[in-house]
């Protein structure tokens, strides 16, 4: 019977434990708008969109980021 107990014991801890996670990806996307006005010049909008992704693994990570900016012109401006 102790070994029966004992036996059931160490599995249901073994169930509780929780174990850690090996890796972990997360990423965002934010959207911005703005108006831009200069002195002496027509006034411009423009939109931008900046994705980001980071990658953890004990002790280690890894991010990625860069932004996408595109005016009413049709210019536009990348950043990474």
């Amino acid at each position: 019977m102790r070994r029966l107990a004992l036996i059931v014991g160490i599995g249901g801890g073994a169930l509780g434990a929780a174990r850690p996670c090996a890796a972990q990806l997360s990423a965002t996307l934010d959207a911005g708008f703005s108006l831009v006005r200069y002195d002496g010049f027509l006034s411009s909008t423009a939109a931008s969109l900046t994705p980001q992704f980071r990658w953890e693994r004990r002790g280690t990570h890894l991010s990625a980021r860069g932004t996408y900016l595109r005016f009413e012109s049709g210019n536009t401006s990348l950043e990474g």
